[in-house]
């Protein structure tokens, strides 16, 4: 009696999933290529490949389209999960596969191509490295030229990387201060560019903090969601407008530790790279950005000395306290202005 039911539960989900899927054919493609690429001179090939999902082990279908000139990209009839069912979406590789081909005609002191491809898709960005505020100017320069570019596809991918000390541990990558998006008819703001890198060198307390006015930082910092203050004790609080947490809501930065400390009374020796103090209970403190060891996860994590003995941080890429650990570490009562019963 129960296996007409089992017959039916499995009719009924089968039913289910083909009513989140549609079955392209080749008409369908070249209709959404007119749509999605805004092109009319190009023929798709009338035999699909199947390709077998790297990540989610569905079998998705890859459609060749060629163009006039002979340019050949895909779209991918792509099957994944949509939460609540098997779904399908068509991707296309039209734009990548035109910017790797018109790369060495483009304009590209400080842009490098980052190409990639998976699932028979190419993928393609243009991606540059900064450390100043002259290096980001140059590279938005930059971007104008290509943007103006006769060789210049409709969309290009870019990506604007702020370089510093510690971006990166292990797999952990610090984007807080990138600038990334698609190169269409805008070119980047320079002015936001610029407040995201300033926030991450108010941060972390970087020496191109020097490059920016005392007004450009306290344009960015005050009333800035992570501005740093300190707790009077009447529930009021004293705001820095030099001093900000992290913009991911990590907390407070070992550098930005180092300045809340010295403000705040401590006897702290050394730089807000490697310094040294004793908190309010007395206990010995050293915390560097350096302090690297192996961890669990197969890579380095960040840790700090209590009274000599290595403590790690929470995890493994973290070089920043949260509020409440600085209060009960350190016996600081610091807060972040979200947090702020104003």
């Amino acid at each position: 009696m129960k296996k007409p039911v089992i017959i039916s539960a499995v009719l009924t989900l089968a039913l289910l999933c083909s009513a989140c899927t549609k079955a392209y054919n080749s008409n369908d493609i070249a209709d959404y290529v007119r749509k999605t690429c805004g092109i009319r001179d190009f023929r798709v090939e009338p035999v699909r490949q199947e390709v077998h999902g790297a990540e989610d082990g569905y079998t998705d279908y890859l459609w060749t389209v060629k163009e006039r000139d002979g340019t050949v990209f895909h779209v991918l009839d792509d099957y994944h999960w949509g939460m609540e069912a098997l779904v399908n979406t068509l991707r296309t590789d039209y734009y990548d596969v035109h910017l790797i081909n018109a790369y060495p005609d483009l304009p590209h002191r400080y842009f490098r191509l980052e190409s990639s491809k998976e699932d028979g898709l190419y993928s393609a960005k243009l991606t540059a490295e900064f450390s100043t505020r002259g290096d980001l100017q140059n590279e938005i320069n930059e971007l104008t030229e290509i943007r103006r570019s006769a060789d210049c596809p409709g969309r290009v991918a870019y990506n604007m990387e702020f370089s510093f000390p510690y971006r990166s541990i292990g797999e952990y990558t610090a984007a807080e201060g990138d600038t990334r998006g698609i190169l269409i008819e805008e070119i980047p703001d320079l002015e936001e560019a610029e407040e995201r890198m300033l926030l991450v060198c108010v941060d972390h307390r970087l020496p191109q903090l020097a490059s920016f006015t005392e007004d450009e930082i306290k344009n960015a910092v005050v009333g800035n969601s992570h501005q740093l203050g300190i707790g009077s004790g009447d529930s009021s609080y004293i705001w820095y407008d030099d001093l900000c947490g992290n913009q991911f809501s990590y907390g407070i930065s070992f550098g930005s530790l180092y300045e809340l400390l010295n403000r705040s009374g401590f006897a702290v020796s050394g730089t807000p790279e490697h310094y040294s103090f004793r908190s309010a209970d007395g206990t010995e403190y050293e915390i560097s950005y350096s302090f690297r060891h192996p961890v669990s996860e197969g890579s380095e994590g960040y840790y700090y000395l209590k009274n000599g003995e290595e403590t790690d941080m929470p995890y493994f890429f973290y070089n920043h306290f949260t509020a409440g650990r600085v209060k009960d570490l350190f016996g600081l009562n610091v807060t972040e202005y979200w947090m702020a019963d104003r």
